[in-house]
């Protein structure tokens, strides 16, 4: 799934504000009244300052995902009355209980077709609570060696390879000189 049918691209707070994304689509051709997805922001902590690209673009598709008292909170408020929508959501022992926030996207925004692109902690949340329906990666032909990299899922301390969240390859495919692969979890029952 890419940007341009998708109807909310979700990223973690730290991809927030460390990259300060657009989440836009920006495929060459793209129609003008193409409706940009909306921005889905997981923080703990909402943003004081209004100089990030989101605030200053398009507040009025973002919606910020956080815990219910922050959701209360003056920083709140001002990002309301910007035009962003701000959602408190339960906690569930993963963090915050992302299900409500995709419920309340399905219901209220019409968005069905979601995509995260970021963040290892968000992307363990959703799959450690069972919200992953493809999982879909990119190898590239380069070798960094950073001690200090992003891991693609993290959060979670597994004792054993029991704990392992299991998926199922699905497809691998040739982009560029990457390579694409595509998993499904592998769900019991």
């Amino acid at each position: 799934m890419t940007r341009a049918v998708c109807r909310a691209v979700i990223v973690g707070g730290n991809t927030f504000y460390s990259d300060d994304p657009l989440l836009t689509c920006r495929l060459p051709g793209l129609a003008p009244d193409h409706v940009q997805p909306y921005a889905v922001v997981v923080t703990r902590r909402l943003p004081k300052a209004h100089n990030f690209k989101l605030l200053q673009d398009r507040p009025e598709r973002v919606v910020f995902w956080t815990a219910e008292e922050e959701a209360r909170s003056l920083a709140a408020g001002t990002l309301t009355e910007r035009g962003c929508k701000v959602w408190g959501l339960g906690r569930v022992e993963e963090g915050l209980d992302l299900s409500q926030g995709l419920a309340r996207l399905r219901s209220e925004l019409s968005c069905w077709n979601v995509l995260c692109e970021g963040g290892g902690r968000l992307a363990m949340s959703l799959a450690s609570q069972d919200l992953v329906d493809e999982l879909v990666l990119f190898l590239a032909p380069k070798v960094l060696g950073d001690e200090q990299a992003k891991a693609l899922f993290s959060g979670r301390k597994a004792q054993s390879l029991a704990e392992a969240r299991d998926f199922r390859l699905l497809d691998c495919a040739r982009s560029g000189q990457d390579v694409m692969l595509t998993y499904r979890p592998r769900r019991n029952g």
